[in-house]
């Protein structure tokens, strides 16, 4: 960790120590304020625990497509979705369109006594059990049919039929009858089916209710429906249980509702709705059945069975499989949808059949899991974009979005898991832009005050003063360091100039004298940082022209200060006035830019050893008689652009060793 905020500390971010910490603090409050809002989500309302499952359905589908497009291309190392050994025991026969086509059969529904001659033909063929996705609540209008296919389901105890829970109202209005204040939640067979099924005290039946989605979209299912006196069980689970030898009573959903337990396996589970696992996906038209999924369950159009199939190629065909029958003709009216659309309802029943098989099931992340990522999303936000450019911190969040994205896919992809993202990237989304507010706003206040202090000491024009303060370090409190060129000015004798002249005359020389020397600043880009009576300060550097060349832009000032000092002098003359001459002293350098001060009193400076040097070039330009004095580190930066003259080195206060200065003499 300490690594980690040595590396933070290092990055070039436009945040002070203060800042930082107020941009931690808003980070992890954000992630707080998430994990409030879904505890309370959860503890108030009787729904998925994530307050943006809208979100999350999208985001479970589009994976759902894109591990089903990587199966098809056989990527290495990707886990199969479902067991092939436990695929080739399953086998669908489908009511489509071709069979509601063929001679014999007619339109929809079909006669009953087909579904009977189904039976005999997939019993002679040593079939396991068989799985009637389809719903029979009414006597059709050929009772003979209904005889026939009622007496058989007598003879056997391995075909199961389908069942429904609906509420009253919807029940109401799928068969056009009245509640008349009585609850309807089971719509079973007909009273004539419902009692050929009824063997050994059990009932041959199973639900095949879907849980709709966001959109329509069937991503949930329920395998146990609790009820007072005995649990219902989905037709995918009695076709499991049946031909795995398991008792339905021992089929447990647990108190919490938070997995199912059948036989040796503990399926993960929310309020007793698991994932759907869709890796069966029947092929789309043109696609090749071999390279899908798709190609190792046997599937046939129950036309194909009942007139093509001999005895002998039925019995290879079906021998010890489980067989589920279903409508997938548009004309059955049986079409959900789907993560790839729009598909036969019997296609999600195949999935949890082939989920309880394989023991292949979608795990989702738990409410801890969530809080856990929502806090580390929250904390990364807040360590790093503090201690990055703008424009860099926006890359990042996007790129950690992306992260989190691809994460999620991954795990998904391999371990058949589930991460709801959504308020991992909103958190995300809501930290980044708090800390950035809350920066900007410190940024305004911060140039606010910073503006009061230029105005304090060196009143600027507007346009002047905005460049100032949007310039590299300008409004960070503390101080940034920064490459730049120190001038020094001073008036020589002025000290016996104010002892013999009224202190009202001097004022007026000295104003007329810094009014003309500003606007010379001001042209070539030099920042007033200090007055000092006759004494001035100027940087260069921050604004143009000076950023293209500080130190050249510097000794131009320099040197027209002296030529603009020459004809204030003549004019002086002709007035009566006394005049003075000046030195100026010049270097360039790293320097702290940045506020110095107290709460009594701040200051906008440049500290730093070119300061010092600058000063005390200044004080020596009168001993080597040099008008403008500058330091080897502002020749080498200028020295193709003027002509100067080299002195021999000078000892400076402070320094240890000598010092290369040169006279500054003209432009070339």
């Amino acid at each position: 960790m300490k690594k980690i905020l040595s590396f933070l500390s290092k990055l070039k971010g436009t945040y002070t120590r203060k800042q930082r910490t107020a941009a931690l603090i808003i980070g992890i409050a954000s992630s707080i304020l998430f994990i409030v809002i879904i505890s309370a989500y959860i503890a108030f309302t009787d729904v998925d625990m994530n307050p943006f499952a809208f979100v999350d359905d999208f985001i479970y589908d589009h994976f759902a497509r894109m591990r089903y497009d990587a199966s098809l291309e056989a990527k290495k190392g990707l886990k199969p979705i479902f067991n092939e050994d436990q695929m080739l025991r399953v086998a669908f026969i489908e009511i489509d369109e071709a069979s509601l086509a063929t001679p014999g059969f007619g339109q929809w529904p079909l006669p009953r006594s087909k579904y009977a001659e189904l039976i005999n033909k997939l019993e002679s063929a040593g079939v396991k059990c068989i799985g009637f996705d389809i719903l029979f609540t009414e006597p059709s209008q050929n009772q003979k049919a209904d005889q026939i296919f009622a007496d058989t389901l007598k003879k056997y105890n391995n075909v199961f039929l389908a069942m429904m829970h609906v509420s009253a109202k919807e029940t109401a209005e799928n068969m056009g009858k009245e509640t008349e204040g009585k609850k309807i939640d089971i719509i079973k067979p007909f009273p004539l089916l419902y009692s050929a099924l009824k063997k050994d005290k059990s009932e041959n039946l199973g639900f095949v209710t879907e849980s709709l989605g966001y959109g329509g979209v069937v991503r949930n299912a329920l395998l146990v429906w609790p009820e007072e006196k005995k649990n219902s069980l989905s037709l995918a689970t009695v076709l499991y249980c049946f031909a795995e030898g398991i008792s339905f009573d021992s089929v447990q959903l647990s108190p919490a509702g938070d997995y199912i337990k059948i036989g040796n396996m503990k399926i993960p589970a929310y309020k007793g709705e698991v994932w759907l696992n869709y890796g069966y996906i029947p092929p789309k038209p043109g696609e090749e059945l071999a390279n899908t999924p798709a190609a190792l369950v046997s599937r046939y159009s129950i036309s194909d069975v009942l007139l093509k199939m001999d005895d002998a190629a039925r019995t290879g065909e079906f021998t010890d499989k489980i067989v589920l029958v279903g409508v997938t003709a548009a004309a059955g009216f049986d079409i959900k949808g789907s993560p790839f659309g729009q598909e036969p309802a019997m296609y999600a029943h195949a999935n949890i059949l082939l989920s309880l098989l394989s023991n292949s099931f979608i795990k989702r992340a738990t409410p801890l899991n969530q809080f856990i990522v929502i806090l580390i999303i929250g904390l990364i936000v807040s360590l790093v974009i503090p201690a990055m450019d703008p424009r860099m911190g926006t890359v990042f969040a996007i790129f950690l979005g992306f992260g989190v994205y691809e994460y999620s896919y991954w795990n998904f992809l391999n371990n058949s898991t589930l991460n709801f993202i959504s308020a991992p990237m909103l958190t995300l989304f809501v930290s980044f832009v708090s800390i950035n507010i809350y920066h900007y706003t410190a940024e305004q206040k911060a140039k606010k005050k910073l503006s009061g202090l230029f105005k304090e000491f060196a009143p600027l024009p507007d346009a002047y003063l905005e460049e100032i303060l949007a310039s590299s370090g300008g409004a960070v409190l503390g101080g940034k360091k920064t490459e730049m060129s120190i001038l020094f000015s001073d008036i020589r004798g002025y000290t016996d100039l104010s002892e013999r002249l009224d202190p009202v005359s001097v004022m007026e020389t000295l104003n007329e004298y810094h009014a003309a020397m500003g606007q010379i600043f001001h042209e070539n880009g030099g920042t007033i940082f200090d007055y000092q009576g006759d004494a001035q300060m100027v940087v260069f550097g921050i604004v143009d022209p000076s950023k293209k060349n500080h130190a050249f832009y510097a000794v131009k000032t320099a040197l027209e200060m002296q030529s603009k000092l020459a004809e204030l002098r003549e004019q002086w003359q002709k007035e009566g006035k006394h005049s003075f001459e000046i030195g100026v002293g010049i270097c360039s350098g790293d320097v702290s830019l940045g506020i110095v001060g107290s709460a009594q009193r701040k200051q906008y400076a440049a500290i730093g050893d070119s300061t010092n040097v600058a000063a005390r070039l200044q004080g020596k330009s009168k001993e080597l008689d040099s008008p403008v004095l500058i330091a080897e580190t502002t020749y080498e930066k200028c020295k193709d652009l003027i002509i100067a003259d080299e002195l021999p080195p000078v000892a400076l206060k402070g320094k240890s060793e000598l010092l290369k200065v040169y006279r500054a003499l003209r432009i070339k």
